[in-house]
Parts: structure tokens; sequence; C-alpha cells
């Protein structure tokens, strides 16, 4: 049933159905939206417009060192080893989850925290550091996190976009198949029902294409969501480009 009402949107960076919304529309290239006749979205925890320059990550740690016990900085700190760890630098991840670990323990609501630690140990458990017999464990923690993030705000378009992202590459025995096809349809019909910031959009086309090729195995809707962002002057226009030379470095 589709998604009724409102949705929010969620602070820092990364990237995840339409009018009467059928199965059967995943297989038909996205329509053109009237924006202005859409309503606004509204929201707490958003994403920037543009990819952060590393320089952020400096000096939030600078920062961090004169308050140490700040989780604030903590997150912030977190969040962007996080976003800076792709691709694969599992050590920025591992100081992803010391830091956000410390965060969550002083403030356990925090959508934030929870959303990228969740996506920082989904991200470690498919790397190397990880003993086998462990990974899925550790996966399962990142959901959970992920999941009690979106439950404390449900209708936050960024939190199911990043939870939708990180489901594509989960495996099987995770069983997350059902919210994974739950959050398509949700961040589709959200898209297609609410004003939202341009570059929401196009990392919400991102995601459509990347569901299209890794879910669906329609490589053709696939490249139409890619090209529309790739052919943009969007800030993230490189990742679709990425795409689209099937590069995926940047997920």
């Amino acid at each position: 049933m589709a998604p009724q009402g409102k949705v929010s949107h969620s602070a820092p960076y990364v990237l995840g159905v339409f009018l009467c919304l059928t199965l059967s529309f995943c297989a038909r290239p996205p329509k053109k939206i009237d924006v202005e006749a859409l309503p606004e979205v509204e929201g707490r925890f958003v994403l920037p417009p543009a990819e952060p320059p590393r320089t952020v990550l400096d000096e939030k740690i600078a920062l961090l060192e004169k308050d140490p016990g700040n989780p604030r900085l903590h997150r912030d700190v977190g969040t962007y080893y996080q976003v800076f760890s792709q691709p694969r630098n599992w050590d920025y991840v591992e100081l992803a989850i010391k830091h956000l670990s410390i965060a969550i323990e002083a403030q356990p609501d925090d959508t934030q925290t929870l959303i990228y630690l969740g996506l920082a140990k989904a991200s470690f458990a498919r790397g190397p550091k990880v003993p086998l017999l462990s990974k899925v464990g550790m996966a399962r923690e990142a959901f959970y996190s992920m999941d009690r993030a979106v439950a404390l705000d449900p209708e936050n378009f960024c939190l199911r976009l990043i939870r939708a992202k990180a489901q594509l590459l989960a495996p099987t025995i995770l069983g997350r198949s059902k919210t994974l096809k739950d959050d398509h349809l949700w961040l589709a019909y959200s898209m297609e029902h609410h004003k939202m910031p341009e570059h929401y959009r196009m990392l919400g086309r991102i995601f459509l294409g990347d569901y299209a090729e890794k879910w669906e195995k329609d490589k053709t809707l696939a490249i139409t969501y890619w090209k529309q962002v790739a052919e943009s002057d969007s800030a993230f226009a490189s990742i679709a480009q990425g795409r689209l030379r099937d590069d995926w470095s940047k997920f």
C-alpha cells in the first residue's frame, strides 16, 4: 500500500512508487514530474547537495581533540570517516564504527548516528578484517541499527535511501528482500508525490537505477535512470557516469 502524508528528509553526506503504483510500473521508463505541483517535504536529517571537502574531517577531528567527551563531535567524525571510506578504506570504516559507537552510547535515539553506524557495520562486515563466521552477525547488527533509525523517523527520505542502498548489497541469508522492496516503492512514490531538493531526486534516481540493475536485472531501465543524472549538472553526475561505465566504486 502506498505511503500517505508528508515525508521528511534527512546531516553529512555518501546516497536509494510513482503515481498509481503497480508492480508493473518498474518495467516502464520514468515519467516527467511536475515538481511545482507537489507538496513540500519536511524533516530533520538532511543530506548535503554535494560531497563534502575532505578537509572537513580534519576540522572535526581537531574540534574533537579539544572536546573529547562531546558525543555530537564523535558522531560527526564517525560520519565523515564513513563518507570518505569509499572505495574500501577499511581503516576508515573501523574508525567510523569506533566514533559512532561512542556517540550512540550518549545519544541512543540519534537517527544520524544510528543510520551511519549501521552503514559502517554493513560495510565492515563485507571487508577482509571480519572473520567469515562473524560476518553475518555483524551484518545483522548493522541492519538492526538502520531499522531503528527508520523506525524513529519512518517518513524520512534520506534514512530510507541509505538503508535501501545498503540492502542492495545484503546477502540473501539476512532476509532483507521484503524491506528492500518496501523501501524501493516508498522512495519512488515519494519522488513522484513530494517536492524535495533536486539533489535528493538525483540520488533517488541513482538508487532506482541501481535497483533496476541489481534486483530486477533490467539494464535498460537502469540506464534510463542513470542517464537522467549523468547528463545533468548535478554534483552527483559523476556517480551516474560511473554506473554507465560499470564502475561501482562509489556506491
